[in-house]
């Protein structure tokens, strides 16, 4: 980074949460007169790495995504300044598609979940699939072959994550895209309310089928513009529906 940026000469620096930077690096860029932004997506400052904590309180700005995640910070470390910054999309990837016959043949089925692995994401798509063992479900994203203990879940995980044009077709080629969040995390006070597929799934014209919580309420009118759930048994019940 400090190599890169004695060439460039950035006028500014971010980093997308940052989680393997150094608090030397940036103090060293910051000597240089160089702002310092982090955008930070995720619900803890404490739950990857030994990194972050200490990094963290030498940028200038924090954005973070989740409304409780200041607060949340602040009582165990110092930062200079945060601001909330909800996600969003990109609109000249999220956007429809005509979709080919490979697309259907790849991506194609009822419900389709691309997301990484999380212990609650298994728990509750396991209670789902033992609920509806037919039901037709593909699960794409990182984490999922090597860490899914769920043995009703084996025959629907694809395993590799779908990114860019391939995540967009995916979502389009499934008749129902769920929106599941993380779950509880160490050290944040609340679990995640929304994640980028809040607002990707919608945009790329999808049907999205999300956890029921204030946050999405707030950007969405249930029944109208997406669908919600608050359990296992809810959650299979409007599959079933839709």
């Amino acid at each position: 980074i400090l190599r890169a940026a004695e060439v460039f000469r950035p006028d500014i620096f971010i980093a997308f949460k940052g989680t393997y930077i150094h608090a030397s690096t940036l103090k060293s860029l910051s000597d240089r007169g160089i702002p310092l932004y982090n955008y930070f997506p995720d619900t803890s400052a404490f739950n990857h790495g030994k990194w972050l904590p200490r990094s963290l309180p030498e940028y200038d700005c924090v954005f973070y995504t989740k409304p409780f995640w200041y607060a949340d910070t602040i009582k165990r470390i110092q930062l200079r300044a945060g601001f909330f910054l909800p996600h969003g999309y990109d609109p000249g990837l999220h956007r429809p598609v005509e979709l080919d016959a490979r697309d259907i043949s790849d991506y194609g089925c009822d419900v389709s979940f691309i997301a990484n692995h999380s212990r609650y994401k298994e728990s509750l798509l396991k209670e789902l699939i033992s609920a509806r063992p037919n039901l037709d479900l593909r699960i794409w994203g990182w984490g999922w072959v090597e860490r899914c203990k769920s043995t009703e879940l084996r025959g629907c995980i694809k395993g590799f994550p779908l990114l860019g044009e391939s995540y967009a077709r995916a979502i389009q080629a499934s008749r129902i895209n769920l929106a599941i969040m993380n779950g509880p995390i160490t050290g944040a006070s609340s679990g995640d309310m929304t994640t980028s597929r809040t607002y990707t799934i919608p945009a790329l014209g999808g049907f999205m089928l999300h956890e029921r919580n204030s946050e999405v309420l707030g950007l969405y009118k249930e029944n109208e513009e997406i669908a919600c759930f608050d359990s296992a048994e809810e959650l299979a019940e409007k599959i079933d529906y839709y």
